[in-house]
């Protein structure tokens, strides 16, 4: 005689209702809630959205069959017509929890819901707040008095007007004067900066962190020796893209708007002109001040390393603005340094990011009394300009 078969115990499903504390559920209740998150109830279509939707889907068929899918969808409407309500729906949950305040939760790994008294909730809550925070010490607003206000304000506008160095009302031409400073990113690392610079570098925002009880170090972090409100503009507003493909015109016109220029220039002005050649090893700059002969160097560096184009470009720009600003003594002086790289030019637009020997140029700039630009100009078109090419080039040794 064979031994019956043993059925297998079919697993018990997980409870997927949690009762918390000591709350007693009706059984229209519990039924809904033990479907799960998931679980919904069909929505009511009332008698004219049905009519509505038989109309839809007869003008869907060929005209013939029309007129009968049309017939025919009604009656089957009212044959099937219900007014049975449902066994199983939400509103009485929802009413029921307002009720009695209960409050209804979702589990994390069963998948069902936690039912628990609002107050308790409300305990767990707090608990669950205080263990994972810090608590703070803040000055309420309302411990203030007018007094005090009007002081914290004082401060602030003090402040900024200091960070700035503009009056509330600026007009656009002088916006547009310094537009290079002026873009979103700039002006976003501009106000991160200032915000964090502005204790350490102006006594009015240090008294503003003290009063707010926010210490701060009275000297200004080794890293920054310039902040970004006193960078200054160096370059002209033209686009990059204008300047490395700039309209076709004879040259002949071209000197002759620099030679323009250059008249317009106030006295005791200078303009400089350099470039730059470089092998793996070794790295020649050339200035060349026209009427001053006495300006005019070359300058050999040794690398242990090649490095990019643009470092060395801005290096030569770096030792000319190093010779001039020793040279310009008067505020009302105007100095000009032209070089051909676009590179270059394009760094020297940049606050954020900057290249190491574009914040070399913006913190002598910064010590010079008169106003100064550096510009763009097209290789070999201006004499001055091929005279520092070939001094680069007459300094590099030759390969035999």
């Amino acid at each position: 005689m064979a031994a019956p078969k043993l059925q297998a115990k079919r697993p018990q499903k997980p409870d997927t209702l949690i009762v918390v504390g000591n709350v007693s559920l009706p059984e229209n209740v519990a039924s809904v809630l033990k479907k799960g998150p998931k679980f919904s109830v069909a929505p009511k279509v009332s008698a004219h959205e049905l009519l509505a939707l038989n109309r839809s889907i007869s003008w869907s068929t060929d005209e013939e069959n029309r007129e009968r899918c049309l017939l025919e969808g009604a009656d089957s409407l009212l044959r099937n017509r219900s007014s049975a309500r449902p066994k199983l729906t939400t509103g009485g949950v929802v009413s029921f929890f307002k009720e009695h305040e209960l409050s209804l939760l979702q589990a994390d790994k069963e998948a069902g819901f936690v039912v628990m008294p609002t107050s308790s909730f409300l305990d767990k809550a707090s608990a669950a707040i205080t263990k994972n925070f810090l608590p703070t010490t803040v000055k309420a607003s309302k411990h203030l008095t007018v007094r005090d206000w009007a002081r914290l304000e004082c401060i602030n506008r003090e402040a900024m007007r200091v960070v700035t160095g503009l009056p509330r009302c600026t007009p656009i031409p002088i916006l547009q004067e310094e537009a290079q400073l002026n873009t979103i990113d700039e002006l976003i690392y501009q106000r991160r900066q200032a915000r964090e610079l502005k204790p350490s570098f102006l006594p009015p925002a240090a008294d503003l962190a003290a009063y707010i009880c926010d210490p701060v170090s009275v000297s200004p972090p080794s890293i920054v020796s310039l902040p970004p409100w006193d960078h200054r503009q160096l370059t002209d507003n033209k686009p990059i893209g204008r300047l490395r493909n700039p309209a076709p015109r004879p040259t002949t016109t071209f000197l002759r708007h620099i030679e323009e220029a250059d008249a317009a220039l106030p006295t005791g002005s200078l303009v400089a002109y350099t470039d730059v050649s470089c092998t793996d090893t070794q790295v020649v700059t050339s200035i060349v001040v026209p009427g001053h002969q006495n300006l005019c160097v070359n300058r050999l560096y040794l690398l242990r390393a090649p490095v990019p184009s643009v470092s060395v470009e801005l290096l030569a720009i770096r030792d000319a603005t190093k010779l001039v600003s020793a040279a310009c003594a008067s505020s009302s002086s105007f100095t000009t340094i032209r070089t051909d790289s676009t590179s270059a030019i394009k760094e020297l637009r940049k606050v954020y990011n900057a290249h190491t020997f574009a914040g070399d140029i913006q913190r002598i700039t910064a010590q010079m009394p008169g106003q100064i630009r550096i510009q763009w100009i097209p290789r070999d078109t201006i004499s001055a300009h091929i005279q520092a090419d070939t001094a680069t080039h007459s300094e590099l040794p030759r390969i035999l």
